[in-house]
Formats: C-alpha cells, sequence, structure tokens
C-alpha cells in the first residue's frame, strides 16, 4: 500500500514538473517549435502583456489582436523566433514572408527566397510589429 502511494505521489509530481516546463516565458530560455508533437500550452508575451494560444491547425501561436503567427524555430543555432504577419508577410507570396528581429541590428528582417533574407521597410510597418526580447 504504501508503495502505490509513493508512485502516486511520484507521478503527480512529475505531471506538475512536466506543466511548468511547457509554460515557462521566453526570456527563461525555454524551446518551442512549431515540429514539437507535445501540447502546447498558452506562451506568455511581455510586450503583448497577455497569454497567446497555441494554434494546431497552424502549427504556431497565433495572437488574433495583431494577426501575427509565431514559433521558436530550434532547427536554427541559437534558436530564434520567427513571425507571420498577416497582411505584411503575405506581401511576399505563401511560401516566403517569415520574419526574424535581429536584436543586434535592432532590425526586422523578412524572407524573400529560398535562403534569402532583407530588412524589412522600417518606416512602413514599425508600430504594427512586437517581438520577444532576448
Amino acid at each position: 500500500m504504501l508503495i502505490v502511494l509513493l508512485l502516486i505521489i511520484g507521478a503527480i509530481i512529475v505531471l506538475i514538473e512536466r506543466g511548468n516546463l511547457l509554460h515557462q516565458h521566453p526570456d527563461s530560455n525555454s524551446a518551442y517549435s512549431a515540429s514539437d508533437s507535445y501540447h502546447h500550452d498558452d506562451i506568455y508575451v511581455p510586450k503583448l502583456e497577455r497569454d497567446v494560444p497555441w494554434s494546431d491547425e497552424f502549427g504556431s501561436y497565433y495572437d488574433k489582436e495583431t494577426d501575427c503567427y509565431f514559433f521558436l524555430n530550434v532547427d536554427m543555432d541559437p534558436p530564434i523566433w520567427q513571425y507571420w504577419y498577416e497582411g505584411i508577410s503575405s506581401e511576399y507570396g505563401e511560401e516566403y514572408g517569415w520574419m526574424e528581429w535581429d536584436s543586434k541590428e535592432l532590425r526586422w528582417y523578412v524572407m524573400t527566397g529560398k535562403e534569402s533574407w532583407e530588412p524589412l521597410p522600417e518606416d512602413k510597418y514599425e508600430k504594427r510589429l512586437w517581438h520577444f526580447d532576448y
């Protein structure tokens, strides 16, 4: 009976810890990826001051108010947050248009080709865009 009770308590602790790992803020170096097969909990976005839900349909987080899809691309070294803003990214077609914030240069880059990234025109969109700070 004591062994069963210890196993139950151990299982509860594992489940609690697993839940805590999945709901970390981005500045805690959590590793999110659109390709991960586990359930994604909401993620807190400090710039928006709210949680944003995961969209299984699109394989990324989606913020309805800013019309932005985003995920942490862990296939990059180091991992980097990538963003798709409707009305901006879509100007580059369906295959390209993903954007990244360069924290060293303090500017946005947009994917314009298979391995081609160009600076996003700053004055045209800057007020609408948000990004994670590292």
